[in-house]
């Protein structure tokens, strides 16, 4: 195989293995509501993000005995959602954002719920150093292979 192409084989393969990253999931945090309530729930979470990112958010009615709050509803940046929606895996731009959980626990009930959200930041990540000096180490065995190959042609 002509040395050029070896090269331009190789330079390929080192461009697309530094694009590719692993995305680490954060988690924005869970709320438990610290006491039951009565009557209407209308909490607002607000948040920012520093790029498009993949949002992950779920509410679910945590109170004992389960299924006390009515109409439990989960709304992104007060949009209109489809009814009862508790569950959300979406791409947000950056910037300022905010869930909204309602509902209605009625008057001889009392209702908890719980809210989780988490963020998968999207674009590239910086490779750890350990991922370097094993790329680095196979690209010198490589090297040391492809000069020794030379030696005893």
């Amino acid at each position: 195989m002509n040395t050029n192409l070896k090269r331009a084989i190789v330079g390929l393969a080192l461009l697309f293995s530094m694009g590719m990253a692993n995305a680490i999931p954060y988690s924005m945090g869970t709320v438990i509501t610290s006491g039951y309530t009565t009557g209407s729930i209308s909490d607002i979470y607000n948040f920012s993000l520093p790029s498009l990112s993949e949002v992950i958010a779920n509410v679910i009615d945590s109170s004992v005995p389960p299924h006390n709050i009515n109409k439990l509803n989960l709304t992104l940046d007060g949009a209109l959602s489809p009814p009862y929606q508790t569950y959300f895996d979406v791409f947000l731009s950056s910037g300022p954002h905010s869930f909204t959980v309602t509902g209605n626990v009625p008057h001889n009930k009392l209702g908890r719920y719980t809210f989780f959200a988490s963020v998968v930041p999207s674009g590239p990540q910086v490779p750890e150093p350990s991922t370097w000096a094993m790329m680095l180490g196979g690209l010198g065995l490589i090297g040391f292979m492809s000069y020794r190959r030379r030696q005893y042609l």
